[in-house]
């Protein structure tokens, strides 16, 4: 007895001791694997050949039995079950091929529609994205969650929330970290403060029955909190709500929130309300017009080439370039080249701590609404030039500086001279230690311990540290920043 393929390849064999190796007509098993008849039978000399079709669509594979007597009716039953049987199987197989490939173009379109949301393609996203999750993209807001779990659990975990949450949340593995899942679900006007933490989500779909939009917008965040909080292992951070096209803004929220949750070993933490940052306390006629003059050699690219450019270094000054690769969709040669032109027009070096924090002050600056002088004095002082030491000496600076260095006094070690080496030693852990002239595993406890009070994290993952490098200069805690970056853009600009 022999099972072949439709091309004739040996599945499975079974001869009996001094059983013939019968080969059927080429012409007969062609016939039968095209369907044109479902079974044959041959004489070969003292023995009886059968040959059956199996499954239930060509090509079929055929089952070839042979007997040295006639197949009686007993025979006959047991290879007619047979038959079916193994029809049966070889259907399972199919089904389960053509679900894990609707699986995978499902899985792609949810990803193209995430790609095209974070690259500013709202409306094409929303087109697409509506026919898959028509209440998701119907929405006013949505609410970014990220959820972070062991990359071999990655799936399994998908699987369970898209099932779960039926077609109402969008679940894509994160284009930036390969141990995170991408979640985003509605928010309606009357659940943005509903649902503003998990148990206030909790309450609110408890206190309604009814089937409104801003019911199924609460109740769809409050599915995903209780599953991530029944599952072990699984740690979230999530937005607040904000309109689709603002999803990249959100991912910064939640991607703050989930360090937080790590820092505080807290499954599920939502955004805080952000504090402001440095741009906030500049004098904004004085810091647009710095960053404006900071990021003038890039004037030189086209325009769509310059924006390209800007939001991969954007990425790349938060997540490492795999990650910025993967989540723009470009070869990581690419990403590079983009990288090695803006430092070659902004005379930086993007591998340094100091350089890389300057420029992400400069684009957060860019991306502020334009200001408008309102007195002479405000536009006189924004046609002066004005160099990075000047804004950062300034009392607003001074003040934020102050603020956000203040958190690190609730340690009463010596946090603000660890930081200060670490900083100066680029960020290398072995190095600091060898400065400061302490054991490394009390450098990694002063790094956690900062990353706890400062909300952020230090090790591990780029971005976090701008804001330490330019309070600690503007404090004179560490001055890290050389001169060449503190000098103003056109004086830097000609020295280099």
């Amino acid at each position: 007895m022999r099972l072949v393929d439709p091309h004739k390849a040996v599945l499975t064999s079974e001869l009996s001791a001094g059983g013939p190796l019968v080969e059927p007509p080429a012409a007969m098993v062609a016939r039968i694997v095209g369907g044109e008849v479902g079974a044959a039978s041959i004489n070969h000399g003292k023995h009886s050949v059968r040959l059956y079709s199996i499954g239930y669509h060509p090509p079929h594979m055929v089952l070839i039995v042979v007997r040295d007597q006639d197949f009686n009716e007993s025979t006959e039953k047991i290879i007619a079950r047979s038959t079916v049987l193994l029809s049966l199987l070889i259907r399972a197989e199919e089904m389960d091929s053509d679900q894990y490939r609707l699986q995978q173009t499902m899985s792609s379109m949810r990803a193209a529609v995430l790609h095209l949301a974070l690259n500013g393609l709202t409306q094409l996203a929303q087109e697409i994205g509506q026919s898959l999750y028509p209440g998701l993209f119907s929405a006013d807001q949505v609410r970014v969650h990220l959820i972070t779990c062991g990359e071999g659990e990655l799936n399994a975990t998908a699987s369970k929330l898209e099932n779960a949450l039926r077609q109402q949340a969008l679940v894509v593995r994160s284009p930036f970290r390969s141990d995170q899942l991408f979640v985003v679900t509605p928010e309606w006007p009357s659940s943005c403060s509903s649902a503003s933490a998990p148990a206030s989500a909790s309450s609110s779909s408890s206190s309604s029955s009814s089937s409104s939009g801003e019911d199924r917008g609460t109740s769809v965040a409050q599915q995903l909190h209780d599953l991530v909080a029944d599952v072990p292992g699984l740690r979230m951070g999530a937005s607040h709500p904000k309109p689709l096209a603002s999803l990249e803004e959100a991912h910064r929220e939640a991607h703050r929130a989930l360090t937080m949750a790590g820092n505080s070993q807290e499954k599920l933490v939502m955004a805080a309300r952000e504090e402001p940052g440095l741009s906030f306390f500049l004098d904004p006629g004085a810091g647009q017009a710095w960053a404006e003059a900071f990021l003038r050699p890039l004037d030189a690219l086209a325009p769509a080439v310059r924006e390209s450019i800007l939001r991969t270094i954007d990425l790349s000054l938060r997540f490492s370039r795999l990650d910025v690769a993967k989540a723009t969709g470009s070869h990581r040669n690419t990403v590079a080249a983009r990288i090695a032109k803006v430092s070659e027009l902004l005379a930086l070096d993007l591998t340094c701590l100091p350089d890389r924090a300057v420029l992400s002050l400069a684009l957060e600056l860019r991306a502020l609404p334009p200001h408008t002088p309102h007195t002479a004095h405000t536009a006189n002082a924004v046609s002066d030039e004005r160099n990075l030491g000047d804004l950062l000496a300034d009392d607003g600076a001074q003040e934020w500086a102050r603020i956000y260095l203040g958190r690190l006094d609730a340690d009463r070690r010596e946090l603000r001279r660890t930081l200060a080496a670490w900083v100066a030693c680029g960020g290398n852990v072995e190095q600091t230690a060898q400065k400061v002239g302490v054991h490394l595993k009390t450098v990694r406890n002063h790094l956690r311990a900062a990353e706890s009070l400062l909300n952020c994290r230090l090790l591990g993952t780029p971005g976090h540290t701008h804001d330490l490098v330019l309070a600690m200069h503007a404090l004179g805690v560490a001055r890290v920043l050389p001169d060449h970056l503190v000098r103003s853009p056109s004086r830097r600009l000609r020295a280099a």
